[in-house]
């Protein structure tokens, strides 16, 4: 079984580990139902009561799931988690299209002597993340490349916020950059590329040094100017697509 699930522990991340290991720790009272649990694949990171198969049936409620990093000062006491929501279609969501669009396109059909039905499904593609973040927030994803890959990691915003973009070799470097008091200088020992400049768009390369997974950090800055503090959302892309 392969190790591939990640879990939140007094504020800590570990992982990954097996599901076999979750389910010990979780025999052993190590592992609380309303601790977050995540693995590749999942939209977020989820209770671990929500689950099948880690607790019996009479565990206690899920836990509300987690917000994104907050203001600096609030990252020096606590350690928040997230993912990027991906734009998955849920199965009321595909019920309403799928009458809403049903019927409509019955009605001009019937005109013309056809009856058809057509469904349409929209999915992200697998080199691309979509984020919203306000003024201070952050988001990080961990994707893998192949030893030698020439890397292209490019952030396009909708709006015209400070956005800076962070790539780190290992999640412990990434969790000490979070707590630096001055994150230009940090950036400088702990990361492996990073853009800082200041324009709403960012863009890193570098060649792969080992097969692993890379941690890609992204932040909406606090900017000195004003105007740039504001909410923003947009789309990181990234070059080659995993295999």
């Amino acid at each position: 079984m392969d190790a591939e699930w990640y879990f939140a522990e007094k504020g800590q991340q570990h992982g990954p580990v097996t599901f076999d290991e979750l389910r010990e720790r979780a025999a052993a009272g190590l592992l609380q139902p309303s601790d977050l649990i995540w693995k590749t694949g999942l939209a977020d990171w989820q209770p671990a009561s929500s689950q099948p198969g880690l607790f019996s049936a009479a565990a206690p409620p899920a836990a509300p799931a987690p917000r994104l990093y907050g203001d600096r000062a609030e990252r020096d006491d606590e350690l928040d988690y997230a993912r990027p929501r991906q734009r998955a279609v849920s199965g009321k969501t595909w019920r309403v299209t799928l009458f809403t669009g049903g019927a409509l396109l019955l009605g001009g059909l019937l005109c013309c002597g056809v009856i058809g039905v057509i469904v349409f499904a929209v999915k992200e593609p697998p080199n691309e993340r979509s984020w919203r973040l306000d003024t201070n927030q952050s988001v990080f994803w961990p994707i893998p490349f192949h030893q030698g890959d020439k890397v292209v990691i490019t952030v396009t915003s909708a709006g015209n916020s400070d956005m800076d973009l962070f790539v780190f070799t290992d999640k412990n470097k990434m969790d000490v950059f979070m707590k630096a008091k001055n994150l230009d200088t940090a950036a400088r020992e702990l990361c492996l590329r990073y853009d800082t400049e200041l324009d709403k768009n960012c863009r890193v390369e570098f060649l792969a040094p080992q097969t692993q997974e890379y941690w890609v950090l992204l932040i909406n800055r606090n900017s000195d100017e004003p105007a740039r503090n504001s909410k923003n959302s947009g789309k990181l892309v990234f070059e080659p697509v995993p295999k």
